[in-house]
């Protein structure tokens, strides 16, 4: 379907991030997802890798194979801007979320930001 929009959710394992999974579940006619990156949470994390099985995958530990599914790692930033992804949700806590959301804006994604922490630090250059 050409209206399918490509998310990446950057903080997936956290609160935001999972809700935001439940909504693309719901509503997988319209959602796909392109990326998934998370911090500490590698168990949940490799269970959203086999369910969404996402093209683009950071886990801050490194590099290391998570589920049985086919994806590349990349960094944070890479994820944001990458030509594939149409919206990026930013669910990062703190000022993680920070470099991600301009290179996000830098490539023109549209952004769901879902902390205040890169607004309080660059909200002149995002906005």
């Amino acid at each position: 379907m050409g209206d399918t929009k490509k998310l990446a959710v950057l903080g997936s394992t956290g609160s935001i991030g999972q809700q935001t999974l439940e909504v693309v579940r719901a509503l997988s006619h319209r959602f796909q997802i392109v990326g998934l990156a998370a911090g500490n949470n590698i168990d949940l994390l490799a269970k959203q890798i086999s369910e969404f099985k996402p093209r683009f995958v950071y886990y801050q530990g490194g590099e290391t194979r998570l589920a049985n599914a086919e994806y590349e790692f990349r960094s944070l930033e890479d994820i944001a801007c990458h030509p594939q992804v149409d919206t990026v949700v930013i669910a990062t806590s703190g000022k993680a979320g920070l470099s991600s959301t301009l290179a996000a804006v830098r490539a023109g994604k549209k952004i769901a930001l879902a902390n205040k922490e890169s607004l309080v630090m660059a909200g002149e250059i995002i906005t």
